[in-house]
């Protein structure tokens, strides 16, 4: 009796270890990429973006999702602004202002769906953007005007 208990809970252990999925495999994975009109900003500029959402088996626009969250992050990972923005066939586009809000320079736009949290293995769109103060401005525009080209 007791081998006939022992093998029939090994027997169904076995079973349902086997009949179970690995994470995704079959589900649509996404791929997230964010075209910026730049990376480094004066105060006062936009950071102007167009969202393209691609499904990565099919490689076509993603028509799974409809809700994109932009935001952007300091150097230590605080929320500094955030959008939520309408996606329609895998396409979208949004800006931020560079404002007061920005008063640091180093900062990372990051773009991800709520799809993407079914997924260990799926990575928001990261991008590093820089902001420069009133007092860099001045030393850029010194700089530019040192520099001389030739024909």
């Amino acid at each position: 009796m007791p081998k006939r208990f022992i093998f029939i809970c090994v027997f169904s252990l076995a079973f349902s270890a086997f009949s179970q999925k690995s994470e995704g495999l079959n589900d649509p994975r996404e791929n997230i990429h964010l075209h910026l009109n730049k990376t480094t900003f004066l105060q006062g500029e936009h950071l102007w973006f167009k969202a393209y959402i691609r499904d990565q088996r099919s490689k076509l626009p993603s028509t799974a999702t409809t809700n994109l969250h932009v935001a952007i992050y300091d150097a230590t990972g605080n929320l500094i602004k955030r959008k939520l923005l309408y996606v329609e066939n895998g396409i979208t586009h949004g800006d931020f202002a560079i404002d007061a809000a920005l008063d640091r320079t180093n900062y990372t736009l990051v773009a991800w769906t709520n799809y993407m949290g079914n997924f260990k293995a799926l990575e928001p769109f990261r991008q590093k953007i820089t902001v420069l103060r009133e007092d860099e401005e001045a030393n850029s525009q010194e700089k530019k005007r040192r520099i001389s080209v030739y024909p």
